[in-house]
């Protein structure tokens, strides 16, 4: 818990320091990025966690390039929450994932190509309104980029 009479974790720090790791590790190899699937890791790159029931969904995933960019794929709602709640995370670098659930999905149903356009393939959802860090809207949570910080809206304003 945080208080303002001493530093205690900083945890800014504590992301770059295992970015920085992440990095040198990268450099020292021959691979252009590392893509990781284990809860473990998508942690400690991205300072993400949503819980151990996501254990084996295989629908987590994060990038971190040569170049330093760093992408996560999450469920839906979580990638939503990234967005507006995780500042160090470039929002448009939170995506939902779309996977055939290990095979539960068949492949006709072509489940991960039925996306929309920035609102991450929800039936009745619309794209955003500019300046609205969550990306989607639907008709019971309209968006604009005057949303007065509604965090059940967008977010916009939560900051």
């Amino acid at each position: 818990m945080g208080v303002d009479f001493e530093q205690r974790v900083d945890f800014a720090r504590l992301r770059e320091y295992r970015l920085g790791r992440a990095m040198a590790a990268l450099e020292a190899s021959d691979l252009g990025a590392l893509l990781v699937y284990d809860n473990n890791n998508i942690r400690y790159l991205t300072g993400v966690a949503i819980g151990e029931w996501t254990r084996d969904k295989l629908c987590r995933y994060a990038l971190y390039t040569r170049t330093g960019e760093l992408f996560l794929w999450d469920f839906g709602s979580a990638a939503v929450h990234h967005r507006m709640y995780c500042p160090w995370l470039k929002p448009e670098h939170c995506i939902a994932s779309y996977t055939t659930m290990r095979g539960a999905t068949a492949p006709e149903a072509h489940l991960p190509e039925q996306r929309g356009h920035r609102d991450q393939g929800h039936p009745g959802r619309r794209p955003a309104s500019p300046g609205c860090r969550s990306g989607w809207t639907s008709p019971s949570f309209p968006c604009s980029s005057n949303c007065s910080g509604r965090a059940s809206t967008c977010g916009t304003g939560s900051r």
